[in-house]
């Protein structure tokens, strides 16, 4: 799903989120990075996720690492698969999805066991791609690949397909998108296409933010961020477009309710306001092992 990977970013705005209800614009945030020495697995993190007591987890090119704030682990998928995608519930389960597989970890005697779940998945839809995004919606986990979205409830599978390709998939709330040559979203059971999406997927939407009201925040690739109000998409026209449209655009996060966290693949992050003003800059010449960064 991703193509610009050379290294490995793993520290993320915590010291930013965690003691501030405003971020600064003066000076630069404390930045902790780990090494590949230092948690001994693959340079390469692909998906990045937390549990309610705090634990990270990161779907690594080795397979799941989890970190406590002292320890670090790693666990091994069945047949050494790459770990694509890590989301970990309410419930004490980390589910991952790799390539022809996806399922579900959890501890047993301080130790994560894994569980597959594709034995649930009909022979004649056979998964032969990886699993690129989970979202969870309560009791029901949402796995996307390219090909598919397989929904998990109730110990069933239930499948639903599009006439392409699934490129990206986004959980706002209960709402849910998938692009495919342009935006639908997920209603009664069906996939209905948003008017006019096609025109801004061109360089791919990487990004999809609650914004006022009931819009969004939509971020493409180079063509940087839209306002969608539910009938129409517009360009943000700030500093932050200019710079992201510049610096391709590669993932996003809402924080403190107010600010917006952007990933780009040439220069850092970038955190702005709600109104597009640019709070900080944050990349390799400010503490960042990369300027490509693959998850927040």
């Amino acid at each position: 799903m991703q193509k610009f990977f050379r290294c490995l970013l793993v520290a993320l705005l915590s010291a930013i989120t965690l003691y501030a209800a405003d971020i600064k614009s003066i000076g630069v945030p404390y930045i902790q990075n780990f090494s590949k020495s230092t948690y001994a697995s693959g340079n390469q993190n692909w998906s990045i996720s937390k549990d309610k007591n705090g634990v990270m987890y990161f779907g690594n090119t080795e397979g799941l690492l989890t970190y406590d704030g002292k320890y670090w682990e790693q666990y091994k998928m069945p047949n050494g698969q790459i770990v694509r995608s890590v989301a970990a519930d309410d419930n004490g389960r980390i589910y991952t999805g790799c390539f022809g597989d996806f399922g579900f970890w959890s501890y047993k005697k301080n130790k994560l066991i894994y569980t597959s779940l594709t034995h649930l998945v009909p022979k004649a839809e056979k998964l032969s791609d990886e699993i690129w995004k989970i979202h969870i919606f309560g009791k029901k986990v949402v796995f996307q690949s390219f090909k598919a979205i397989y929904s998990f409830e109730n110990g069933k599978i239930s499948i639903l397909k599009n006439t392409g390709n699934f490129l990206f998939s986004y959980k706002i709330g209960e709402r849910f998108f998938v692009e495919d040559k342009g935006l639908y979203e997920l209603k009664g059971g069906k996939l209905e296409f948003i008017p006019r999406s096609d025109i801004i997927c061109k360089t791919g939407v990487l990004s999809i933010l609650p914004y006022k009201g009931n819009s969004l925040l939509v971020g493409t690739g180079k063509n940087g961020l839209f306002i969608y109000d539910g009938k129409s998409f517009s360009p943000f026209n700030t500093p932050a477009n200019s710079f992201l449209s510049a610096f391709q655009l590669n993932n996003g996060v809402k924080i403190l309710g107010k600010y917006y966290a952007y990933g780009t693949i040439l220069n850092g992050i970038i955190i702005i306001d709600e109104n597009g003003n640019i709070i900080q800059r944050i990349n390799k010449s400010s503490g960042l092992q990369n300027n490509t960064v693959l998850s927040l």
